[in-house]
């Protein structure tokens, strides 16, 4: 095999591990994200019935 054509096939592996690993990161951090989001919700819920109550409003459905 001829050494430039081994250093391109290199580099394609290199290329395409490297695009899979971002590919992995931005679905870890997605997971990550949803994840928190399901934690606010009971908080956002409980702080909105606070703020209603405060100002005697109704609370949000």
């Amino acid at each position: 095999m001829n050494p430039l054509l081994v250093q391109r096939i290199a580099l394609l592996v290199v290329f395409i591990t490297l695009i899979m690993l971002l590919l992995l990161m931005g679905y870890l951090f997605w997971l990550q994200r949803r994840a928190v989001a399901e934690l606010d919700r009971p908080r956002e819920a409980e702080r909105q019935r606070r703020a209603a109550r405060r100002t005697g409003r109704f609370p949000l459905s």
